[in-house]
C-alpha cells in the first residue's frame, strides 16, 4: 500500500492530450510511474473535449485545465500557475506546453520543472527550451536529440532517458508473429500521416517494389492532413489494390495490427526517436527506415534488426524490402534481433525506472536551479516582447489592423 503523503507526486503537463505520440508517452509513463508508487497526474492545458471518461483510471488523475480567459493572455498564464500551485506537486514534465514556458518562476519553489523534448525541429528546441534559468533539466529520448539540444542550451542539463514500449514474452511472439509468406508480404506504415514523416514518398516505394514483381500490401494505420494528397498519389499509380486505409486506432489495439505485419515503413525526414519503429519491433515486425543519426541508429541496429537507408530514396527502401521477401531466414532473424533489442533497451520498466531515479535526483537536488529563488524573474521578458508571441508585438500588430480596416 503506497503512503499518498510520502509519495512523491509528479505532473505530465501537455498542451494537447489527443491521440498520437504525446499521449501514448503520458499514458505510458504515468501508469508506470504510478505502479511504481508515485502519485501522478496527467493535466491538459489545449483540449479538454478530447479527456473521455474511459481514459480516466483508478492510478492516474487525468484532468483538463479549465481557465476561462484566451492562451496567450496574462491571465490565462497567472491562472495556469495558480491551478499548479494548489496542487503542489514535486515534479512537473512539460510535454510541448510551450504557453506555460514564460511563467516558471510563478511556480512554488520546491516544485521541479523538466520540460522534455519530443521531435527534432528549431521551433521544438526554441519553445521546450524556452526560460532555461527556471527550468532544472530537460530531457531528451534519443542521443541526437541530446545533443542537438545541448549545444541549443550549452549552460543547462540535457539527459537522455528513451521512450519505452509494452514488450511480450518470446512464447507470446512466437505464436502471434504473423509467418513470412509472399502471398501477400505485408507492409504497413503507423502513425501521423503528414508530410514531415515522409508519407508522399511510400506511394513511389510501393510501385517500386511493384516494378520488381513483389507480391505485397501495404496498410496505413493512423489518419492527417497529408492522407488525400497519398490517396491521389496511390490511384495515379494504380496501387488501390495493394493499399488499405485504416485511419485511427486506438493506441492499446496498434500492436494486435503490427503483430500481422511483416515490414514497417519509415520514411521520416526527421523524428525525435520514432516510438513506432520500436513498438514494431517489440512486435516482431521489421522496420526499414530513413537513417536519422542519433535517432533511428540509436532505435534500430542496422543489418541485425533492421534496415536504415537514406532519406529520400524510394529506390533504396525498395531494395531492402526486396532482401526480406526473397529470404524468410534474414527476416526472421531481424524480426527475433528486434524483439530482443526492445526487451533489453526500450521497454516501460527500463522506462520507469529511469524516471523514478531522476525523480530522486531532482529531490535530492542533483540539478539546481541557477538562480536562487528572490533572484529569478517571476514572468520571462520574452513573454512580453517575443516578435512571435510576445504580448506587446501582438497588441501592436491588432492596433496596426485595425488602422488598416479603417
Amino acid at each position: 500500500m503506497v503512503d499518498k503523503l510520502s509519495a512523491p507526486h509528479v505532473v505530465l503537463l501537455t498542451g494537447k492530450y489527443s491521440v498520437g505520440g504525446i499521449r501514448r508517452y503520458c499514458d505510458d509513463l504515468s501508469e508506470t510511474l504510478a505502479g511504481l508508487g508515485h502519485q501522478v497526474s496527467i493535466i491538459s492545458v489545449g483540449n479538454e473535449a478530447s479527456i473521455e471518461p474511459a481514459a480516466r483510471t483508478a492510478r492516474v488523475r487525468i484532468l483538463p485545465l479549465r481557465i476561462k480567459t484566451p492562451q496567450g493572455t496574462l491571465r490565462h498564464l497567472l491562472g495556469m500557475a495558480r491551478f499548479l500551485a494548489k496542487m503542489k506537486p514535486d515534479v512537473i514534465l512539460l510535454n510541448h506546453c510551450f504557453c506555460l514556458s514564460p511563467g516558471l518562476a510563478l511556480l512554488p519553489r520546491k516544485t521541479r520543472i523538466v520540460p522534455v523534448l519530443h521531435t527534432d525541429y528549431e521551433v521544438a528546441y526554441r519553445k521546450t527550451l524556452a526560460n532555461p534559468l527556471n527550468w532544472n533539466v530537460a530531457i531528451a529520448p534519443s542521443p541526437g536529440i541530446q545533443r542537438a539540444a545541448q549545444a541549443y542550451c550549452q549552460k543547462r542539463p540535457v539527459i537522455c532517458i528513451p521512450h519505452g514500449v509494452h514488450t511480450c514474452a518470446l512464447e507470446t511472439l512466437t505464436s502471434l508473429r504473423a509467418p513470412h509468406r509472399q502471398d501477400p508480404f505485408r507492409l504497413c506504415y503507423v502513425g501521423r500521416i503528414e508530410q514531415q514523416k515522409g508519407v508522399l514518398l511510400i506511394p513511389e516505394i510501393l510501385a517500386a517494389t511493384r516494378q520488381q514483381s513483389l507480391h505485397i500490401h501495404c496498410t496505413f494505420i493512423g489518419d492527417g492532413d497529408a492522407r488525400p494528397a497519398v490517396e491521389k498519389r496511390v490511384a495515379e499509380l494504380d496501387l488501390q489494390k495493394h493499399v488499405t486505409f485504416l485511419g485511427m486506432v486506438q493506441p492499446d489495439k496498434i500492436a494486435d495490427y503490427l503483430f500481422d505485419q511483416h515490414v514497417l515503413l519509415a520514411p521520416s525526414n526527421f523524428e525525435g526517436f520514432g516510438l513506432t519503429i520500436v513498438e514494431a519491433q517489440s512486435c516482431g515486425c521489421v522496420p526499414v527506415a530513413s537513417h536519422l543519426p542519433g535517432v533511428t541508429d540509436f532505435t534500430v541496429n542496422a543489418g541485425d534488426s533492421g534496415f536504415l537507408v537514406s532519406p529520400r530514396t524510394p529506390p533504396r527502401f525498395a531494395e531492402a524490402i526486396a532482401k526480406l521477401y526473397h529470404d524468410p531466414d534474414l527476416w526472421s532473424h531481424f524480426s527475433h534481433a528486434g524483439w530482443e533489442l526492445v526487451k533489453q533497451k526500450f521497454s516501460l520498466e527500463r522506462m520507469g525506472l529511469n524516471y523514478r531515479k531522476l525523480v530522486q535526483d531532482l529531490l535530492a537536488d542533483c540539478y539546481p536551479l541557477p538562480l536562487k529563488y528572490h533572484s529569478r524573474v517571476p514572468i520571462s521578458p520574452e513573454f512580453f516582447f517575443s516578435a512571435e508571441d510576445g504580448i506587446f508585438p501582438s497588441l501592436a500588430r491588432r492596433a496596426i489592423r485595425r488602422l488598416q480596416w479603417r
